[in-house]
């Protein structure tokens, strides 16, 4: 029915967790906690509980707040789901963990998927959508927000086989 479409679009930070922190705190990424807790090979933003999220703010004031996540970097350990009533994650990191590439560092193991052209993060584009057209079309609850965090897009870049077709690349 109504929604909010912002023209100009300016990120906090080259990459996801800063991006994504700034987004959902209005902070900017130089306040946030720095660590490998959680996730080992990377260094990333950690989100503390004192800090008041976009989806915290809404679902107290009245709004069904609900995630779709595809980045296995946006966890409920590092205060990104802060705020959230309903969640559903899809972790593309299981099936790197299948290969037996660990414990290879993470950035061997990119290159070593990248060189066998083995996609990290498969399509998961359609599950996610799919995902938010079931909700949106059983929700009647008013008003909602809701997040649908795609991540498709990142490298290693693995379109479907259709688009590649089309600009002749093998």
């Amino acid at each position: 029915k109504e929604g909010l479409w912002f023209k100009n679009v300016i990120s906090q930070g080259s990459y996801t967790t800063p991006s994504v922190a700034s987004l959902f705190t209005s902070y900017y990424p130089t306040v946030f906690h720095y660590s490998r807790e959680v996730h080992p090979e990377f260094i990333e933003i950690v989100i503390p509980p004192s800090f008041y999220t976009l989806a915290e703010r809404l679902r107290e004031n009245g709004y069904y707040t609900v995630g779709f996540f595809s980045n296995p970097l946006l966890t409920k350990k590092d205060g990104f789901l802060q705020g959230f009533e309903k969640i559903k994650l899809l972790n593309h990191l299981v099936r790197v963990r299948q290969l037996a590439f660990l414990p290879i560092a993470y950035t061997w193991q990119r290159t070593v998927l990248n060189f066998m052209k083995i996609s990290i993060y498969p399509h998961s584009c359609k599950v996610l959508i799919d995902w938010a057209i079931k909700f949106l079309k059983k929700n009647q609850r008013e008003p909602f927000f809701l997040t649908v965090y795609i991540n498709d897009p990142h490298d290693p870049y693995d379109p479907p086989k259709k688009y590649l077709i089309k600009i002749k690349y093998k």
